[in-house]
C-alpha cells in the first residue's frame, strides 16, 4: 500500500525479509534477514530507512521478474 513518506512510523510496513534498526555509528539501516546482508545505512530517520527498504524490495523484485 502507498504510504506518504511523512506518515507515522507505525503506519509504514517493512517488506517481508527485511529489517530496519538503528546503530550509533551508522544511523538507521536496512538489512536483509536471510542472508543477513546490510542493504543501506546512514538514513536520518526510521521512515527514510523503511522507504529505502521498500525501494530495494521493489527493484529486487523487478530484476527477478
Amino acid at each position: 500500500k502507498d504510504v506518504p513518506s511523512d506518515a507515522p512510523v507505525e503506519d509504514m510496513e517493512v517488506p517481508d525479509g527485511y529489517s530496519v534498526n538503528h546503530a550509533p555509528k551508522t544511523g538507521w539501516r536496512v538489512w536483509l534477514k536471510d542472508p543477513a546482508v546490510e542493504v543501506s545505512r546512514n538514513h536520518p530517520t526510521k521512515n527514510a530507512a523503511i522507504l529505502a527498504a521498500r525501494a530495494h524490495f521493489q527493484s529486487a523484485n523487478a530484476v527477478a521478474a
